[in-house]
């Protein structure tokens, strides 16, 4: 994959992110959205990619997978962060419903 210098996700610096691993799909989400890795989970934000506006945040309680339900959620284009316990830097994936 080729790397633009203009793919950012709005309203988050590529420095301010992280890559655990964690896996995130489907991708696009029908109603459910999964997240799976090692590292233990403590939050979920869905964010608008066309107004960076947060419509979502899901806590995880330390779990290292989840089920999410994304039912409610308009069709459109989000960016996912996932937070891990221990880091304030979230993993983010782009993600279309």
């Amino acid at each position: 994959g080729g790397n633009g210098g203009s793919d950012e996700p709005s309203g988050i610096a590529k420095e301010a992110t992280a890559d655990y691993g964690i896996a995130v799909y489907p991708n696009p989400v029908g109603s459910v959205l999964y997240v799976a890795g090692e590292k233990n989970l403590s939050k979920l934000e869905f964010i608008d990619l066309q107004t960076g506006a947060k419509v979502r945040s899901v806590a995880l309680e330390g779990v290292s997978s989840a089920e999410v339900s994304v039912d409610g959620l308009p069709e459109g284009a989000y960016v996912v962060a996932i937070y891990v316990e221990g880091s304030s830097k979230p993993q983010v994936a782009k993600v279309i419903k």
